[in-house]
Formats: structure tokens, sequence, C-alpha cells
């Protein structure tokens, strides 16, 4: 049996046929939701007490846009129903090769985007490299666990892209 690990999100592995008795054709797909990067791949075969690996290192280039966010979610502890929370921040990055176009930036649920530093908000669009930041508060409107969402809608695959949010209301 052939195995592959080490796969980054939004990666695939396939071997064919698998198991095998001579030999196997590796298919590996980078998904839109693939980071760039590279990746050391490794390949596991085993047929009873035989064991042998071996590694590969796949390099990923976008041929567009490619957003992340850091971090990949938001926690906000206790706040008072009614009360808006201190503002938390999302840095959202354009690591591929083209300008990333926003559409839109909108949040759901008891959470709400706030202006901030006009030099680090995310405007209409992201150079390539380049990086901003959007403030994200929470207001509970109920006590118990909140939920929402941070919404990038552009043109980057996979979109819309969300960071998930969540605080509780006391």
């Amino acid at each position: 049996m052939l195995n592959a690990y080490g796969l980054a999100s939004g990666m695939t592995a396939g071997f064919n046929p698998n198991p095998t008795s001579s030999t196997s054709t590796l298919i590996l797909i980078a998904g839109a939701a693939s980071p760039p990067g590279t990746y050391p791949i490794t390949i596991q075969g085993a047929s009873g007490s035989l064991n042998a690996n071996t590694t590969l290192v796949l390099s990923v280039t976008a041929t567009g846009p490619f957003v992340s966010f850091s971090p990949t979610a938001l926690t906000w502890g206790k706040v008072k129903v009614g009360k808006k929370s201190v503002a938390e921040t999302v840095t959202v990055q354009n690591s591929g090769v083209a300008t990333l176009d926003v559409s839109s930036i909108s949040t759901t649920g008891d959470f709400a985007r706030e202006a901030g530093p006009k030099k680090t908000d995310c405007g209409n669009t992201l150079a390539v490299g380049a990086s901003c930041t959007v403030r994200v508060t929470f207001s509970p409107t109920q006590k118990g666990l909140r939920a929402g969402s941070l919404i990038f809608t552009d043109n980057a695959p996979a979109s819309p892209q969300s960071v998930p949010l969540s605080g509780t209301g006391r």
C-alpha cells in the first residue's frame, strides 16, 4: 500500500494503481486553497513487514493573487451583552503573483469591522507581497457562545474566504 504525507491544506495525493505489484503513478493536486510554497512530501510503501520511504519536494506556485490570514481565527472572552469589545486584528497578505482586487469585506453575527489607521486598512486592492489589517469588534446581543465570520470577497481562488469569529456574551 502506498501513502503520501506532508501535504499542505487543499492538496490531495493519489496512486494508480494502489496497491501495486511493481510500479504506480503518483498524482498530486494542489487546489485553489493550497498556499504557495515548497513542501517535502514523504511517500511510504508498505507490504507485509516490508516498509520503505522516499521524499520528494513539491513546489506550489501561485498563478494569480493568493490570500492568507493571520491569525486564521479570532476568539474573544466574555463580553457584557450590549457592550463593545476591544478590537482584535486580522492581517491579510497577498502572497500570490498578481494584484488582489477586494470587492467586499464584511462580518456576520455579533461582530463588526472597525476603522483603523489608514496606513494599515485594507482598501480595494492589495499589491503582490503586501499586507493590510482589518480590525474587528464583538458586541454580543445575547448571553452564551456567539459565532460569526469575517468574509473577504475578491479575485483570488476560493473566494470568498472567511475567518471564523467567536466570543461569549455575559
